[in-house]
């Protein structure tokens, strides 16, 4: 699964290590460095042996709008609380409108603030399988879903067509190693922290094959090891707010 536009696609980033290491053995391509294929491995080696993480995204997402390149940005920015295998809390905003999602190993519920809506549908036991339900059936894309798939070993390296280091950079007064990665429609890039903590500090993606080239920028602040009170991720209606049922694509 991909997700474009304002979420992450990280596809051939989170790879198991034995996969970078037969990549970069194989040399398949030779716009693909293997430098760059085993620090995504690293850094998606390290985010699965992560428990429990918050992470605050502060992003932008560009697009053109005419045919003279004129471009307009919006704001977005996340907060996640997340506890493997069962459990997370988003809050999202952008100038329009402002999302809750919550997950608890059992139900999954979206909640809209301003408006005062929410729906609730029974979900999987495990957070990388309630991701995919909600996308494929009923068209819900979580701002940084991806990041869930760093969790697993199941993200192929085939669609990978061209990846390089491009040099450092400090984020957020972080030193990091800057690497691009291209794939069919998408490019990508991330700062990666250094040391023994390979944590993403910041993401670029571009829909390539998309008129508007929508690039979407993310600065990521993360806590790792954090400890949740037991009803963190249960979802608490506001006073007033009105349950209604969620569509399913093609409805």
């Amino acid at each position: 699964m991909a997700f474009t536009g304002a979420v992450l696609f990280v596809g051939g980033l989170d790879v198991s290590p034995t996969l970078a290491a037969e990549k970069a053995a194989a040399s398949a391509a030779p716009s693909i460095d293997p430098v760059a294929l085993k620090a995504g491995a690293r850094m998606g080696a390290y985010l699965r042996s992560l428990q429990s993480f918050e992470v605050n995204s502060s992003a932008v997402l560009e697009e053109v709008v005419d045919e003279a390149g004129k471009k307009s940005t919006s704001a977005v920015s996340a907060l996640y609380r997340v506890r493997r295998p069962d459990g997370f809390l988003i809050d999202m905003t952008t100038p329009a409108k402002a999302r809750r999602f919550v997950y608890d190993g059992h139900a999954f519920t979206v909640f809209a603030p301003k408006v005062g809506y929410f729906a609730t549908i029974a979900a999987p036991a495990t957070i990388d399988e309630t991701v995919k339900l909600i996308y494929e059936d009923y068209g819900v894309i979580l701002p940084l879903a991806d990041l869930f798939y760093w969790g697993t070993d199941a993200q192929p390296t085939d669609m990978v067509t061209s990846a390089k280091r491009l040099g450092e950079d400090k984020i957020a007064g972080v030193d990091t190693d800057h690497y691009a990665f291209a794939g069919p429609g998408m490019s990508w890039e991330v700062w990666i922290q250094r040391g023994d903590a390979p944590l993403p500090r910041r993401m670029r993606i571009t829909t390539v094959d998309d008129p508007a080239r929508p690039t979407y920028t993310a600065d990521l602040t993360w806590k790792t090891g954090v400890t949740f009170a037991p009803d963190t991720f249960t979802f608490k209606p506001a006073t007033g707010a009105k349950p209604i049922a969620m569509a399913r694509v093609g409805q």
